[in-house]
């Protein structure tokens, strides 16, 4: 099968949410517009052609298969070791501190990160964590259940929000619910030996709140895509989660007000 036997039905799938097909579109325009991993890209797109045909000879139907090709797929992005990860290094600038940020739910963590039990009706400003995107395997050592963890950082005088509605529409955060609360944890970059990559679609995993970069950007890093307007926004990298295996991070809730409010369903196509 060819990539246009997923595509066609994947879009076709019908759905009773205009949003919720934008957001299909979505996914596939960064696909087909991601040329800085050509290379990866095609083998995926060829990936998805053959999941297509695997779950159709298994007597799905085109739109049941596509559905079941893209979550297969998805899954398989989402593996530490996947094959069909961008991975762009990106060399370390001046413009990267040498602190970083990443951003955590309060439902993850208390789920599988902190190391005490956290009362989430009433939880306290700062949590020891365990590292981002880790877990603990059969022998209680912690491992990677991610290859990478995504960071940010405020590139000039302008910080980072501090009130989480703003801040989950600002950075793209469509997978954080409204009503949790956002907390905030600092990484060292060690600019002589931090392993750094440049966010694809393939590592966003398909995600429809992504998008790369405007055409002719002079920086290395990407950029997140605000939910509301599509306006590139915050820069965005990826570091290697076995590089902060050993640290012991703290988690930090959004100080001017860390629960979720309302935010109007997003039109991922906007600002494509």
């Amino acid at each position: 099968m060819k990539y246009e036997d997923w595509r066609t039905p994947f879009l076709a799938n019908s759905t009773p949410e205009e949003l919720a097909t934008r957001a299909r579109e979505a996914q596939v325009w960064n696909l087909e517009n991601e040329d800085r991993a050509v290379k990866v890209r095609s083998q995926f797109k060829r990936h998805l052609a053959a999941l297509q045909g695997t779950h159709q000879r298994a007597g799905k139907t085109a739109e049941e298969a596509a559905e079941g090709a893209s979550h297969q797929a998805i899954e398989e992005l989402g593996e530490v070791d996947s094959k069909w990860l961008g991975a762009l290094c990106c060399t370390p600038t001046d413009g990267v501190p040498t602190e970083v940020v990443t951003h955590l739910s309060l439902e993850d963590i208390a789920k599988c990160l902190s190391k005490t039990v956290v009362d989430t009706a009433n939880p306290p400003p700062t949590i020891e964590i365990h590292p981002a995107n880790t877990q603990e395997d059969a022998d209680g050592f912690r491992e990677p259940f991610r290859r990478f963890v995504w960071i940010t950082w405020a590139p000039d005088t302008a910080p980072l929000p501090e009130d989480a509605t703003q801040l989950r529409r600002e950075l793209g955060l469509s997978h954080f619910s409204e009503g949790d609360r956002v907390y905030r944890c600092r990484l060292a970059v060690d600019k002589a030996n931090s392993r750094l990559y440049t966010p694809t679609c393939l590592d966003a995993r398909l995600g429809p709140a992504w998008k790369p970069p405007p055409k002719g950007t002079s920086k290395p890093w990407g950029l997140t895509r605000d939910l509301s307007t599509g306006e590139s926004r915050w820069p965005e990298l990826l570091v290697e989660t076995e590089d902060y295996l050993a640290t012991a991070p703290v988690a930090y809730a959004v100080a001017a007000d860390p629960v979720i409010g309302h935010l109007e369903d997003a039109d991922f196509m906007i600002g494509r």
